[in-house]
């Protein structure tokens, strides 16, 4: 079915890490397709790289530190109302460490809206920024929409199939940016380019935390090890943070076959599949936690600077080896849960997550998009495909840095390679398909939501709207 093309509202949404918000980008398009919006998403890279033959109208930016100034301004002069909603206003070390790697007064005078993602975030903004109050709205984030009862189920099909595939399991997340892909030199780069690194303070302060983890990570290599030898009959997973370098993960695990590093998919699936969760201050313990799972923080050293209270407190501490590998016998013993329990620390998680009941995040969003003067305007602007086709010359050269990466090293240099590499990492090749299922799963569970269509624009691109009913 094609889309109506009158002119219409238009919001896009480019997505950085598929895994972390994709899901919720999807839901968020779906509710703004039934208040009729036109929709596009997709990869970040894919959606600039088709910016010449897309729509103007709203666009949702992750993040407005002082890097993405001129992008911010690049596209105000394409004519794009600016929102931000950043996937990283959940938790933080300090606020003043939040507001310099994330936002700048420079970024706020390119936006409409922040859209703050609990009343802890809209603290920070407001404190930083007094003058752009006006700016603030607080609407939470969706990726906290699809952690209720009624929305989880969408993960059940992915979730009975990890069950099949690997039994009982135990799932441990890695969030090491001493283990980052494209190094540590680059990463001070970005830390210096964004403004969270300004002056020695703010470099001792880094260099004192990648010492931090690198202990916690040595630590949750000992771990792993020591569970591989104690418990050979369970499978344990370690899913890496999609900026880590997997293959350093392959080599340290490789003499143990029941331990796999693997990244597939958004984190909720394997969360519900698995018995236990193991992590280290990750947002994932929180997210396991609001799932109704058993989750183990392993804490064998501790920083009062570095560790995040949150993700901690809402799990079991240990941190000894013995008691965990008793503690993971109990859970993989334990029948299978029905995912519902009792929050731990639930005050303090709708502070930082915002709201558990309620109107949903994305409701309050697409509200407050629609307070917002959007042009209307009509599609396709011009007819020829050629910004579609970057997508396809991108996934060629993917495919062949993968079949002969020491050829591309010498064609591209080390640093821009592993820079790329971690782009594709990041988000991997979509099938129309699994877009098609997600948006059809939505309208299952939340009516509101049903009668969404999906058209794939060019590689990893998609347009969402409302079928227009049929006239006779």
């Amino acid at each position: 079915m094609k889309p109506q093309l009158s002119k219409i509202r238009w919001l896009m949404l480019p997505t950085e890490i598929a895994a972390r918000e994709l899901d919720s980008k999807l839901l968020l398009a779906c509710a703004a397709a039934v208040r009729g919006f036109g929709v596009v998403v997709g990869s970040i890279r894919g959606i600039y790289g088709a910016l010449p033959g897309l729509p103007r109208g709203l666009w949702v930016t992750g993040c407005i530190d002082r890097s993405k100034v001129s992008e911010l301004q690049a596209l105000r002069q394409q004519r794009y109302r600016v929102v931000c909603c950043d996937e990283e206003g959940f938790m933080q070390f300090d606020d003043s460490h939040y507001v310099r790697n994330r936002v700048s007064a420079e970024g706020f005078a390119e936006i409409e809206v922040m859209l703050a993602a609990s009343p802890d975030h809209e603290r920070i903004l407001a404190g930083a920024f007094p003058d752009m109050c006006h700016q603030v709205v607080q609407t939470g984030n969706p990726r906290t929409d699809l952690l209720r009862q009624c929305l989880r189920g969408i993960y059940s099909a992915g979730a009975e199939a990890l069950r099949q595939r690997y039994g009982r399991f135990i799932l441990v997340n890695g969030n090491f940016s001493e283990n980052a892909l494209v190094g540590q030199e680059m990463l001070r780069h970005m830390r210096t380019i964004t403004g969270g690194i300004v002056d020695d303070k703010d470099r001792a302060w880094y260099a004192a935390r990648h010492e931090y983890e690198t202990a916690i990570l040595d630590e949750f290599r000992k771990m792993l090890l020591y569970l591989g030898r104690e418990m050979p009959d369970v499978p344990i997973i370690l899913r890496p943070h999609p900026q880590e370098d997997f293959a350093r993960w392959r080599e340290m695990l490789k003499d143990f076959p029941n331990l796999s590093v693997v990244y597939e998919g958004n984190v909720h699936k394997w969360a519900i599949a698995a018995s236990a969760v193991i992590h280290n201050s990750c947002t994932t313990g929180v997210e396991s936690h609001l799932l109704g799972r058993p989750v183990i923080a392993y804490r064998p050293i501790r920083s009062d600077v570095y560790d995040l209270w949150l993700p901690n407190a809402v799990s079991e501490e240990i941190c000894e080896l013995p008691t965990l590998q008793r503690r993971l016998r109990e859970a993989i013993a334990a029948p299978e849960g029905d995912g519902r329990s009792e929050f731990r620390e639930r005050e303090a998680l709708e502070y930082h997550f915002g709201p558990l009941e309620g109107p949903f995040a994305f409701e309050r969003i697409v509200a407050a998009m629609e307070k917002l003067d959007v042009e209307p305007e009509g599609w396709p602007r011009s007819s020829t495909p050629s910004p579609f086709l970057m997508g396809d010359l991108r996934e060629t050269a993917r495919l062949f840095a993968q079949r002969w990466p020491r050829a591309s090293r010498n064609l591209f240099g080390e640093t821009h390679l592993n820079y790329w590499l971690f782009d594709q990492q990041k988000f991997p090749s979509l099938p129309l398909a699994s877009v098609e299922t997600r948006v059809r799963q939505f309208g299952e569970l939340l009516p509101s939501l049903a009668g969404v269509q999906v058209r794939q624009l060019g590689r990893d691109i998609f347009h969402l709207f409302r079928a227009s009913p049929t006239r006779h």
